[in-house]
């Protein structure tokens, strides 16, 4: 693993420690502050939460809202030839400008995503919670509102770092019709957005309304039989509190790495110090400092930046 220069605008830093025995505490306290920093918390919900069920609500969240990179549109031809489309043609000619020139989508987005996590509502059905997206989490895929007032008509995205697939119209009520996943299938087989897998067949096949009811409590249906094949969505599905599983997967991954650093400390810091001392091509000095960068939680000394791991 190596080392990069730091851009200083862009890191998050811990205070600097004389030792380094409390590193691996600092750095858990760097990722504490950058997930509270970051996620609404308008109901106060987050503080409490345990270091693995805060970066849950952080990937969970962050996953939600899409970063305003330019993105190429591709359009299916379920949505090119909908009678509804064409009555939004403007809102829809917009949308797409505002992808491929990477705009802020905020505004598309529901108003649940800004409410953030509220305890009262995680003992209810998931569907009633503003913070879990379920089919977001299940299949991977938004639903953008394309008029002010937030109308009747949805539109079903998925979103890759460089493409945007515009799938089609829905409404309020067609959150797990099979039709979705079918039409991803026809235009977009190899868009990595659903999987062709080597099973030969299920041996159930649900209706929408079972995938409807599945998803809202906490099962995931993300596999149909189309075409004389079996495809998965590769969002891995959704776990049983509402959380996207490969949310759940990153941050499993994250927590055993730190682990491992907490175990094998020594040899870990060593491992950065050759990495870093490699960069300067010199010997480095000074305290460690826990450090988020371009999306990763790591360690800095003298403006370089050693990873740990990825952030959910």
């Amino acid at each position: 693993m190596g080392s990069v220069r730091l851009d200083w605008g862009r890191v998050r830093l811990a205070a600097m420690a004389p030792v380094d025995s409390d590193l691996m505490d600092r750095v858990d306290g760097v990722l504490r502050e950058h997930a509270l920093a970051a996620v609404p918390d308008p109901a106060d919900a987050l503080s409490s939460l345990s270091l693995v069920d805060l970066l849950t609500e952080y990937g969970t969240w962050m996953g939600r809202v899409l970063r305003a990179v330019p993105r190429r549109a591709h359009v299916s031809r379920e949505l090119t030839t909908n009678p509804r489309a064409a009555k939004l043609r403007r809102e829809l000619d917009a949308l797409v400008a505002k992808i491929e020139s990477g705009d802020d989508l905020a505004s598309y987005l529901s108003d649940r995503v800004w409410k953030g996590r509220d305890d009262r509502q995680v003992e209810r059905s998931l569907s009633g919670r503003d913070d879990r997206d379920l089919l977001l989490a299940e299949w991977g895929i938004h639903h953008l509102h394309l008029t002010p007032n937030h109308g009747p008509d949805l539109l079903f995205v998925a979103f890759t770092d460089d493409s945007a697939y515009l799938i089609d119209l829905y409404g309020h009520r067609d959150w797990a019709r099979r039709s979705v996943l079918e039409t991803v299938i026809r235009n977009w087989p190899d868009a990595g957005i659903l999987i062709k897998t080597g099973a030969i067949g299920l041996t159930s096949d649900w209706t929408d309304r079972d995938r409807k009811q599945l998803r809202e409590n906490g099962i995931s249906s993300p596999m149909i039989e189309f075409e004389g094949a079996v495809w998965a969505a590769s969002s891995l599905g959704l776990t049983l509190d509402g959380t996207p599983g490969v949310v759940a997967h990153s941050v499993m991954g994250l927590m055993w790495t730190l682990n491992d650093w907490r175990e094998h400390l020594d040899e870990r810091l060593a491992q950065a110090a050759h990495a870093v001392n490699t960069a300067l091509r010199r010997a480095a000095c000074g305290d460690w400092a826990p450090t988020i960068y371009e999306g990763s939680i790591g360690i800095a000394r003298e403006g370089c930046f050693y990873p740990i791991a990825t952030l959910p």
